[in-house]
């Protein structure tokens, strides 16, 4: 009889043990990769200069003109014509310029792929 119940005490607390391990894994799998991804932004937030090409949340690829507090001054436009908007800081996806390490998305050498003449033409050509 003793030993029924020490065997049923010893199953109950290796299923408390089991569930805490558990537990902590899945503590430490959800925090940890997030905590990287927060440093890798930081670094990549602080490398941010006046003159830096970024690529914003919205899609739009620019030059910083103007850095303030919260908010920069981005021209959108081509090289004839300047297009200047403001927008959040926050707002920043990628640092064409300098690139981070796993911070940025896009072709090998983290360039944003440039349509040629022609197939910017065919494209409207054929829509």
């Amino acid at each position: 009889m003793f030993l029924n119940q020490l065997a049923a005490l010893n199953s109950s607390a290796t299923m408390f043990i089991v569930l805490g391990a558990f537990i902590v894994l899945m503590v430490v799998t959800s925090i940890l990769p997030q905590r990287k991804r927060q440093k890798q932004q930081q670094q990549m937030y602080d490398s941010i200069k006046v003159g830096c090409k970024i690529e914003t949340i919205g899609g739009f690829i620019g030059t910083i003109v103007e850095l303030k507090e919260n908010t920069m001054v981005l021209d959108v436009g081509d090289q004839d014509h300047s297009t200047i908007i403001v927008m959040d800081r926050n707002a920043i996806r990628s640092n064409l310029s300098a690139p981070a390490a796993g911070t940025t998305k896009g072709n090998a050498d983290n360039k944003p792929k440039l349509d040629t003449d022609e197939e910017a033409q065919s494209r409207t050509t054929d829509d």
